[in-house]
């Protein structure tokens, strides 16, 4: 009888339902509570479930596409979630972002198979052997050489509008990643105060160390991001057309071909559009395979040279720079005096060496997927990859299809098989959510190799420079006047400048010194999300405006985000009832709501609960800004009074 009664006082309280939520289009999710599998009330197609819980129990749940499972405690009462927070956090009432597809502006699925297809028959035409009108070749053969410059210059002001016109109004590609960049080049001058406060963030995780040299220029961040959008992609076409006519013989005009195929390819598009403009300047490449390529004849000076190019690309980024030694490693074999490239390949990789892994919270392999090639990404791009997938592809194009085609180096071409094969990852697979078959070498990504290529399908790069000389080589065998028309096609099938999104910077104007938190919503999905991401680059470009700390992380792509999760605790305290004048303890001076990326009643009710707490709101555009009482602390006292609170854990 006492173990009957025990039991009984043991016993849970009535259940409660528990609403989980997962974004777009994809399987049903499975839901477990204590172990085992349960039966969920489907909704939109199974990306919304609803359960019967009870207060304690252990819910796990997991989507059939092999991302990583989500793991909580559930609430007592009922509740609805987005499956986003941290394994083993208690569930608390906290406000959901918008669907993600309401996030972000749908547009037309019109994708670049139809320039493939017009392609292709551009290519029937060009075995046809039609050729050039001899008035046409006469003029061709008289070439100046700075035309080229004024050629690519043109085409990419045009292909990346609205770059060129370096305005704060219009900055330029689509995702998030530019804000960053623009902030970094206002900070660095001023020694890179007041990021991720209270903990700070070391210089060396930035992404690309020659970014840095331009934060040094006596220019804005806005305008330093948009040159590097307009003329990156000109100066790196440039340099492909200088490696093909000086390394590989191609006279001119032909060369060009070489240029528009590597400097306005797929994922130079995929660059513009994530906001990683300082990959678009990437002219140490095409350096890399014309000195590479002559080391054979002329010796250790053209190594050296080759092993300069490969330095400057992995000061460019990590990425450009394991891309830059696949071709000293593979042209080595033809030339082995490039093994005198390693030396200052070991001298540029000092820097970088303490910025390797970084993964933070987020594991890596949840990222490996999205930053690998499949497919589909391979032969397009279409609005669902822009809208949900970051705009990562690289569609190959006519152009370097027509170098794969008619090349004949064998080494430029064994070294385009390879950057394909490497660029597909761990898993060879149709679309980019597809779960897709294990690759020989996906175990090496487990023990490691994910932490340093997250974003296999940067190989790219090195296809489209070795395909476009492959292109230009065979324009130059056989001109036919299909090889204009192509030029113009392959800087169009890109889709710049009309995948674009140019949005304004945002400007906020505080009242008191003090830390600024800037409270996003939850965002509703799997593993990390866009959502997250935007929160951290607009609480970090608002500096610029305001010149006070930030929570939010402004270096690199790690997790751990101290905005994040204090604004998680202040909206929860919110919504609960609970004051929040806590956050004055951790330094905070001003809270900034953006209502715009909350669903409405939640924006309302935040809203009204900060002005019950700290007076009314200053409306600033699209924000709501409050100022929260108290005097400046220092950014010591600031960590330990989060870390009492475990805020931080």
């Amino acid at each position: 009888m006492v173990s009957l009664f025990l039991l009984l006082l043991a016993a849970p309280a009535s259940a409660h339902e528990l609403t989980v939520l997962a974004p777009g289009d994809g399987p049903p999710l499975i839901v477990e509570v204590g172990g085992r599998a349960v039966r969920s009330r489907a909704i939109d197609g199974g990306r919304r479930a609803v359960i019967e819980v009870q207060a304690g129990d252990e819910v796990v749940v997991r989507d059939p596409r092999g991302l990583q499972p989500w793991s909580g405690v559930a609430p007592d009462g009922d509740a609805t979630i987005g499956i986003r927070a941290a394994p083993g956090r208690r569930l608390e009432r906290v406000p959901l972002a918008l669907d993600q597809g309401q996030v972000v502006e749908r547009e037309a699925d019109w994708s670049a198979l139809a320039g493939g297809g017009i392609g292709l028959v551009v290519l029937l035409f060009m075995g046809l052997r039609v050729a050039l009108p001899e008035a046409l070749e006469r003029r061709l053969a008289r070439w100046r050489w700075w035309w080229t410059p004024l050629v690519f210059a043109a085409l990419s002001a045009l292909w990346t509008w609205p770059a060129v016109l370096l305005s704060p109004d219009r900055v330029p590609g689509r995702h998030f990643d530019i804000l960053p960049v623009i902030w970094l080049v206002e900070r660095v001058p001023g020694g890179l105060p007041g990021s991720h406060w209270p903990v700070g963030e070391a210089l060396q995780r930035v992404d690309s160390w020659l970014l840095l040299l331009f934060a040094l220029l006596p220019l804005s961040g806005v305008t330093v991001a948009g040159l590097l959008a307009w003329l990156g992609p000109a100066l790196s076409a440039w340099a492909a057309e200088v490696c093909a006519r000086r390394a590989f013989g191609v006279a001119a005009p032909h060369s060009l071909i070489a240029g528009v195929t590597y400097g306005f390819s797929g994922i130079v598009a995929s660059a513009l559009l994530e906001g990683h403009v300082p990959h678009l300047l990437q002219p140490w490449l095409p350096l890399t395979l014309g000195a590479a390529w002559l080391a054979r004849e002329r010796g250790w000076r053209m190594a050296l040279l080759a092993g300069l190019g490969a330095a400057l690309s992995l000061l460019t980024t990590g990425y450009h720079g394991v891309a830059a030694v696949l071709m000293i490693a593979v042209l080595a074999v033809r030339a082995p005096v490039l093994l005198l490239a390693a030396l200052p390949v070991a001298l540029a990789a000092v820097p970088i060496a303490a910025n390797l892994g970084g993964g933070g919270e987020v594991h890596v392999m949840e990222i490996v997927p999205r930053g690998s090639l499949s497919l589909w990404t391979l032969a397009t791009w279409t609005g669902q990859v822009d809208r949900f997938d970051h705009s990562v592809s690289a569609p190959i194009g006519v152009l370097a299809l027509t170098g794969l085609v008619l090349g004949r180096n064998r080494w430029l071409q064994l070294l385009c098989g390879l950057a394909l094969v490497l660029a597909f990852g761990p898993t060879l697979r149709l679309v980019p959510w597809d779960a897709g078959v294990q690759l020989p070498w996906a175990a090496l990504y487990g023990l490691g190799l994910g932490d340093v290529l997250r974003f296999p399908i940067r190989f790219m790069w090195v296809l489209f420079l070795c395909a476009g000389v492959l292109a230009a080589a065979a324009s130059a065998r056989r001109p036919a006047i299909a090889l204009p028309m192509l030029a113009v096609l392959g800087a169009l099938e890109a889709g710049t400048p009309f995948r674009q999104r140019p949005g304004a910077l945002p400007t906020v104007t505080v009242e008191r010194e003090g830390a600024v938190l800037d409270l996003f919503p939850v965002a509703v999905g799997l593993g990390p999300s866009d959502i997250d991401m935007w929160a951290r680059a607009l609480s970090c470009v608002g500096q610029i405006s305001h010149g006070q700390p930030v929570l939010a992380r402004c270096l690199g792509t790690g997790g751990g985000d101290v905005r994040e999760r204090v604004a998680d605790r202040v909206m929860a305290d919110l919504l609960e009832g609970r004051g929040v004048e806590w956050v004055a303890e951790a330094g905070v001076g001003t809270i900034v709501l953006h209502p715009g990326w909350f669903r409405d009643q939640d924006a309302r009710d935040l809203a009204a609960a900060l002005d019950w707490q700290l007076g009314a709101a200053s409306e600033q555009e699209d924000l709501l800004v409050w100022t929260v009482p108290g005097e400046p602390v220092s950014a010591e006292a600031a960590l330990e009074a989060l870390s009492r609170r475990g805020t931080l854990r």
